[in-house]
């Protein structure tokens, strides 16, 4: 089982050094992304890199969700994602840690934080169209 870790460089050169010291010793490669504002997982192409290199038996490590994407909250989502592209995901620290595939347990609840976050920024969208419109 080969693990490829997710590294997320950033502007803060010790969270850098901090996600590669915990991935470099349990993972056999390790693919470089730059921090962005794309989320959609077929908008990053190192991320999607990544997800190449995962094979049948293999996971995807990433130190915490938040490394998926710019807020933590939007990493919970690129993890879902990913998760339901077959892939498995350990993630390391955090609120999701733990290894996660389709049959996770934690998934469930992921969803529906997820889900219930996309339904508030929905009705906020919402609010703001009804209010210019006024």
């Amino acid at each position: 089982m080969a693990r490829i870790g997710l590294l997320r460089i950033g502007d803060d050169p010790d969270d850098v050094r901090l996600q590669r010291e915990a991935l470099t010793p349990i993972c056999s490669d390790i693919v470089e992304e730059p921090a962005s504002c794309r989320r959609l997982v077929q908008n990053r192409p190192e991320l999607l890199t990544a997800l190449t290199k995962v094979g049948t038996d293999d996971m995807l490590v990433v130190t915490r969700a938040r490394t998926l994407a710019q807020h933590a909250d939007d990493g919970l989502a690129v993890l879902i994602d990913i998760i339901d592209r077959g892939i498995t995901v350990k993630v390391l620290t955090g609120i999701a840690a733990g290894e996660h595939t389709w049959r996770s347990p934690a998934l469930g609840s992921i969803r529906e934080l997820t889900r219930v976050r996309h339904e508030i920024q929905v009705q906020r969208i919402r609010a703001g169209i009804t209010a210019a419109r006024e």
